[in-house]
């Protein structure tokens, strides 16, 4: 009874820490059960890790329930059962770090307890780093996402990616694990010492950061947000009326200045066509305002291939022509793209015709009279190295246009904004984010909230648009941190291979 109940303790703590909740410091001692755990066997501790991160993510995603039944049309025990599946894999990489950690925890002893912080650390930030590239990728419940609200420590990612933020998390909650249970003998102590100091060094390092002025490029951006229902946003009747909302909030911003107008992702609800139609509207609308205009939207190509779709952002100059574009490159699986869709029939009708999306051939910053734009559509902004690559291009701003109506008023839009925030502080550049239904606003390069809107409200802001950083240091090594720790991870499990294969012999031997 007391290992599952220290499992669901952890499980608990960890979503507590996270939006809508918000209580992020649970974050820094949630993983303490899990680690007492690890004093199991390591079959048993593997279990209960399971357990633990499969109930974590089930709490944690459950608003995708409501997205697959009520916009996927997959009946509720099929959408209970592909939320289930997903946490259970994502619970998976829990207990791989506990398999790995119950190993390290059996050799540890004397003196080279002092590195037990370190090493607990550096396995956890190998294993998300490896969910954030695995099947395509998943990246949200990463650990770092928890301390958005906190922004002098998440400044610290400027060093490392946001993965020294997880590094950071996990040698405290080690560094309490050795106080709680390996008493105050001189190794755990001086341990717990060293996986205390970095948290402590990284919060002197962002306090100094975070007294810097910040300075403003004298650019007024006007956020739109809209607020249309994705009930009716795709619906032909409605067409029309959702560009004239888009048109009056857009009116009202240039009325107070707005130099650059934002819409959000897929703003267009219609294949966008610049010479014709409603598509042509959209043009006349930069052109009569007499405004800049970056707005996204679903456009159709023809290629060798025969026809592809792209989610895209244009901007268009004030002359109502279009001067650059990006094409979405991350695309949402089983949302935008069918993974082996083509082959396996069923998956292609699960998903439907929102599912046909290709990525483009677009991907660099918008170039313009202005500060370079690095576009991140939808769930783009979760991935880190993806803001990187916009910024070591020239982006001096990041630009997340999105549509999170899906979601309705649960956790999802907060944790998805959440995630976007952390680009920021690891790349030095501000962020602008455009959400159809919110969570929108302006983020400056520390990770600070300058402005935020309302959800599911139709608003508009103007905002001046903060100036960008020095380029950081982790722009300039990319992942070398978690890379590094996936390299350790890999060790680890190979000595455990080979354990459990020596064992086996053993065995055999004495039969």
């Amino acid at each position: 009874m007391i290992p599952l109940l220290l499992a669901l303790v952890s499980a608990g703590l960890l979503l507590l820490s996270y939006p809508k909740f918000g209580y992020y410091p649970l974050a820094w001692g949630a993983l303490v059960p899990l680690m007492i755990l690890c004093e199991l066997p390591a079959q048993e501790a593997a279990k209960y890790a399971l357990l633990s991160g499969t109930v974590f993510f089930t709490g944690l995603l459950y608003w995708l329930i409501h997205v697959l039944n009520y916009y996927g049309f997959v009946p509720l025990p099929g959408a209970l059962g592909l939320i289930g599946l997903l946490s259970l894999y994502l619970g998976g990489y829990f207990a791989i770090w506990s398999l790995a950690l119950s190993y390290l925890q059996r050799r540890l002893t004397g003196w080279y307890l002092i590195f037990y912080p370190f090493l607990s650390a550096a396995l956890f930030v190998g294993l998300e780093y490896l969910r954030e590239k695995a099947l395509s990728g998943f990246p949200w419940g990463s650990l770092w996402a928890s301390q958005a609200p906190w922004p002098a420590i998440t400044v610290s990612s400027r060093l490392t990616g946001p993965w020294g933020i997880t590094f950071l998390i996990v040698s405290t909650n080690a560094a309490f694990y050795l106080l709680l249970r390996r008493g105050f003998k001189p190794p755990a102590l001086v341990g717990a010492f060293l996986g205390l100091l970095l948290p402590i060094l990284a919060l002197g390092y962002g306090q100094t950061k975070l007294k810097a002025p910040v300075e403003f490029l004298g650019l007024k951006v006007g956020i739109i947000q809209a607020n249309i229902s994705q009930d009716k946003k795709w619906d032909p009747a409605f067409q029309r009326e959702t560009l004239r909302i888009y048109e009056n909030l857009s009116k009202q911003a240039v009325q107070k200045g707005a130099q650059l107008i934002i819409w959000p992702e897929t703003a267009t609800p219609f294949i966008f066509h610049p010479e014709e139609g409603l598509g042509k509207e959209v043009l006349s609308i930069a052109k009569q305002l007499d405004v800049y205009l970056l707005f996204g939207a679903p456009i159709a190509t023809l290629g060798p291939e025969g026809l592809s779709y792209h989610n895209s952002a244009f901007l268009v100059s004030p002359e109502g022509k279009i001067i650059d574009r990006y094409d979405k490159q991350h695309l949402v699986p089983f949302g935008e793209y069918v993974p082996g869709g083509g082959r396996i029939p069923f998956l292609r009708k699960l998903v439907g015709p929102s599912g046909d999306y290709r990525p483009g051939p677009l991907d660099h910053p918008l170039a313009w009279s202005g500060p370079r734009m690095g576009v991140l559509i939808c769930f783009e902004a979760i991935f880190p190295e993806l803001a990187r690559r916009e910024a070591l291009r020239g982006a001096k701003v990041l630009i997340n246009l999105t549509n999170d109506a899906w979601f309705g008023r649960s956790a999802g839009p907060w944790q998805h904004f959440a995630l976007a925030r952390i680009r920021t502080a690891e790349t030095g550049l501000p962020l602008i984010r455009i959400a159809n239904t919110g969570i929108s606003g302006l983020i400056d390069p520390y990770g600070r909230i300058l402005s935020r809107g309302p959800l599911e409200e139709s608003w508009y802001q103007i905002v001046n648009l903060p100036s960008p950083q020095p380029a950081t240091i982790y722009l300039q090594l990319g992942p070398l941190l978690p890379r590094t720790c996936l390299a350790m991870v890999m060790i680890v499990l190979g000595l455990l291979a080979l354990e459990a294969i020596g064992l086996k012999g053993l065995s055999k031997r004495l039969e």
